[in-house]
């Protein structure tokens, strides 16, 4: 971001800054101009009721607790890292908070879940809430031996199971995990091994 707009940004804190409490009295939108002249920045800005009597290019802010959703959408497909204004900003981190917890990461992928007590399980991850993991189709590996070098899950995940050595259990079309610890994506050989690997029977 130029220096520019980080002073924008900065006299936008500056004018919004309220004693605690007062909030609702603050106008729902100002109009804030830049300096007169070059090495006056602070003492040069103004803010204006309306864009008549801030003139010419001034930046225009709104309260960001009086903005609709539909108004949010416009304003954060209209951003310019630049001049971006102290509502924009918010709206932009509100967006990118709600679609990562809306979405945890990995959700859609086959996975190994390992966890605290329940064993280690392959399944397609479906929903994930804390340590609380659903996967569909899965299966426990209940003995596991790498497919090629290494000794842990991070191994199988790549490079899938050895068949003839590792123990997996019938596949189930849904599990819920209460204790997951890890969730470590697949890939498409590891899953391959770990889907064609035979039931064990004892």
């Amino acid at each position: 971001m130029s220096e520019f707009g980080k002073d924008l940004i900065q006299s936008a804190y500056e004018a919004l800054e309220l004693v605690e409490g007062e909030m609702n009295e603050a106008p729902k939108e100002i109009w804030r101009v830049a300096a007169a002249y070059e090495g006056d920045e602070k003492n040069g800005l103004g803010s204006w009721p309306n864009e008549k009597q801030a003139g010419p290019g001034a930046i225009h802010y709104t309260r960001t607790d009086t903005i609709t959703p539909a108004q949010a959408e416009k304003g954060a497909n209209e951003m310019n890292i630049d001049d971006l204004t102290i509502g924009q900003a918010k709206i932009l981190a509100g967006m990118l908070l709600q679609g990562e917890n809306t979405k945890p990461t990995h959700v859609g992928k086959k996975c190994i879940i390992r966890c605290y007590a329940s064993g280690n399980h392959f399944g397609e991850l479906v929903t994930r809430n804390g340590r609380e993991v659903e996967l569909i189709n899965a299966r426990r590996l209940w003995r596991w031996h790498t497919g090629g070098e290494g000794v842990s899950l991070s191994e199988i995940s790549q490079t899938g199971i050895d068949q003839n050595k590792s123990k997996i259990c019938v596949e189930v079309p849904s599990i819920t995990l209460l204790d997951a610890l890890e969730v470590i994506p697949c890939s498409d050989i590891s899953a391959k091994t770990i889907e064609g690997a035979k039931v064990y029977k004892p």
